[in-house]
């Protein structure tokens, strides 16, 4: 049984905290704010969410580190499981954050999709499929999926902004406007 952790305004908490051992991390370690996103692949909010994250990362790029937690919601994309491992096993080759952005982007459902998101992200195809098949980053997902369950998220996608729950729009505003407030100091 998980214990939901919160802040005294009662909004869950990050659990297990960011941490560069743990989490797929971009952006620089001396950012003032933090960002982590449970996600899903390939579903309705993907393609929203990966504008969001793309919008903040050309807006602010010294100001925010954001870390991606996969939360593969199966019922909205049958797929979504196989392209979080997708996305680990380009991982072993260097590129997870460029695989990312592209299954984000992806708008289609089909292996062509998939072998053209790995050749835009630089990633060799028959190793991505050896490596999934292979269940490489299988543990990361259950592990993140764990993650969520602790923090009390349900769906995807959920933000944490230093480790808090963002409860505010899905837009780069709303978003930048809530990192500048948790923002340190």
């Amino acid at each position: 049984m998980t214990t939901e952790h919160v802040t005294e305004t009662r909004l869950p908490v990050l659990t297990p905290p960011m941490s560069n051992s743990r989490d797929h991390i971009e952006g620089p370690e001396w950012a003032p704010a933090s960002l982590v996103v449970f996600g899903s692949y390939g579903t309705p909010a993907s393609r929203p969410l990966g504008r969001l994250l793309q919008q903040l990362r050309e807006a602010h790029p010294a100001s925010v580190r954001v870390a991606w937690r996969h939360l593969p919601d199966t019922r909205t994309h049958a797929r979504a499981a196989a392209l979080a491992l997708a996305a680990e096993a380009a991982a072993t080759q260097g590129r997870f954050w460029s695989m990312h952005r592209e299954l984000l982007a992806m708008r289609h459902d089909d292996p062509e999709d998939l072998h053209a998101a790995a050749r835009r992200a630089g990633v060799d195809y028959y190793r991505l499929l050896d490596r999934m098949r292979a269940r490489v980053g299988a543990d990361r997902i259950l592990s993140d999926r764990a993650s969520a369950g602790a923090s009390a998220v349900v769906s995807a996608p959920t933000l944490f902004v230093n480790g808090e729950r963002f409860s505010g729009d899905l837009d780069a505003a709303s978003v930048w406007a809530a990192l500048q407030t948790a923002a340190p100091g």
